[in-house]
């Protein structure tokens, strides 16, 4: 599988991948969701004063919403989305996977994006979107993704860092992943490492019998 970043987003964003195989979804498993309360309670002791502008992750999400000229308080990235719902004992538990990315997004609060591999056609590009590009999203109705940051296929767009489409959703079903985590391009090669090894982990934690078959960053 190949990921492209588009010219009119180099130098504003990197992104972090992991290509995974031999998953077994199934429920949120009992721990997962006490490690999820457990931040989710670390979340709100430490944050429930400050401006999310303030807080490292969402700040630099907003940042690379600014670049491209998305106001981020209308159209907000999806950590910042799931730090507001965890601050208000809303976390929405989906099943294993999903909520093993959430967890990851939550500890780091970068936007994560996460879609079924085996639902994506061939090369993948990151670009802006244009007039007509949209999609149904989980939950959230259709979006329109013109001037805002598209992951498209052959078939068109399917990704976002606000609202992932239902085309390429992850269900219990699910045997392949794509995960893509959005970093601004300024983020240190040491961080991007720490982050992708980690989502990396999480996800071998609570599916033991799946293999990471490609991971690495796009530029």
């Amino acid at each position: 599988m190949k990921i492209n970043i588009r010219k009119e987003l180099s130098g504003i964003l990197k992104i972090g991948f992991i290509l995974s195989e031999n998953l077994k979804v199934s429920k949120t498993p009992d721990e997962l969701k006490s490690m999820i309360y457990e931040l989710c309670e670390d979340i709100k002791k430490k944050y429930s004063k400050s401006s999310p502008s303030s807080i490292k992750g969402l700040e630099e999400a907003r940042e690379i919403y600014k670049k491209i000229g998305i106001d981020p308080t209308k159209d907000r990235p999806s950590s910042e989305a799931l730090f507001r719902r965890a601050l208000r004992d809303q976390f929405p538990f989906i099943n294993s996977l999903v909520d093993t990315i959430n967890f990851c997004s939550l500890t780091f609060l970068l936007p994560y994006g996460l879609y079924d591999s085996e639902k994506i056609k061939d090369s993948i590009e990151i670009r802006i979107g244009k007039e007509g590009d949209e999609y149904e999203t989980i939950g959230k109705g259709r979006i329109n993704l013109e001037g805002k940051i598209a992951v498209c296929d052959e078939l068109g767009p399917f990704g976002n860092p606000s609202a992932d489409s239902k085309r390429a959703s992850v269900s219990i079903d699910t045997k392949g992943s794509l995960t893509l985590i959005f970093f601004r391009n300024k983020e240190s090669p040491e961080s991007v490492s720490t982050i992708l090894n980690f989502t990396e982990s999480m996800i071998s934690r609570f599916h033991p019998e799946s293999k990471t078959i490609l991971s690495g960053v796009v530029e």
